[in-house]
């Protein structure tokens, strides 16, 4: 398929050219892989490579990539199987931006049913395919939301994700499911600009409106909003919080704790 997976890490260290992928990994991730492997032993004229195992790392030929993509191969189906018996939800670095799974979406896979090889093969298919939906929005210029923390001198922190209008954006239905978002922050809000102004709303209040309209789920943490000027403006005039308030010194935050990291899932970072 040749899609968009997880990627491939390579950087230099000293005289050494170091390839990182993560398991479980795409098929085409590890064809990928060891095809830059190959090129690269050609291009400086040496036959043999270190490859990290079970063993730590060992000198192989690549003459047996095939082999290695064999196993490969069968680590990321026994890799998948194992989170999905754990039944957890995970999230995945991928090229583009993360994409989150759980027990459901790998049982979509068809991980349930592997009795052959072919079957094996239709649920690395399904594996790859779901990455690659999932990170193909952004080509579309879809938004992956991201917080910025801030800590106020009386102890209270709080995170914004900034969302821009009339745009698909992938936001956390409970934002304390964001792998990079710390079940210590008292306060999450968004930001939005509106009639060039910056107002923050907190997230509890905006689930709370958008989950009155038609939510489209994105993976298994996140979903999919698009906030027009008119729901905008319906927000600001119910919650809105201008931002230069917000971040003041004086601004009473003794009311601003919320019980969503309470009711936030455990999430594991796959790397």
């Amino acid at each position: 398929m040749n899609d968009l997976g997880r990627g491939i890490e390579v950087n230099i260290n000293g005289n050494d050219i170091c390839l990182k992928r993560n398991l479980p990994s795409t098929l085409s991730d590890i064809k990928n892989f060891y095809s830059l492997i190959s090129a690269i032993c050609q291009k400086i004229r040496i036959d043999n490579f270190y490859r990290d195992n079970e063993n730590g790392f060992q000198m192989v030929n690549i003459n047996n990539i095939s082999h290695f993509i064999d196993l490969d191969f069968n680590d990321t189906i026994k890799f998948l199987k194992q989170l999905y018996d754990m039944d957890k939800k995970y999230c995945f670095p991928c090229a583009i931006s993360p994409v989150y799974l759980d027990k459901e979406i790998i049982k979509s896979f068809g991980i349930e049913n592997i009795d052959n090889n072919e079957q094996a093969h239709n649920v690395s298919f399904n594996f790859e395919k779901y990455l690659n939906d999932k990170q193909a929005v952004f080509l579309k210029k879809w938004y992956y939301g991201h917080f910025v923390f801030y800590k106020k001198n009386t102890n209270f922190s709080y995170g914004i994700m900034e969302l821009p209008l009339n745009n698909n954006s992938i936001i956390p239905l409970n934002p304390y499911n964001n792998i990079f978002c710390n079940k210590s922050i008292d306060q999450i809000y968004i930001g939005l600009v509106y009639e060039n102004q910056e107002f923050s709303i907190k997230y509890t209040d905006f689930i709370k409106e958008l989950s009155e309209r038609n939510i489209e789920k994105y993976d298994a943490c996140n979903i999919v909003a698009n906030i027009n000027e008119e729901f905008a403006a319906h927000l600001i005039e119910l919650y809105g919080i201008k931002k230069d308030i917000l971040m003041s010194e004086n601004y009473d935050y003794s009311n601003e704790k919320n019980d969503l990291a309470s009711s936030s899932d455990e999430v594991l970072l796959i790397i």
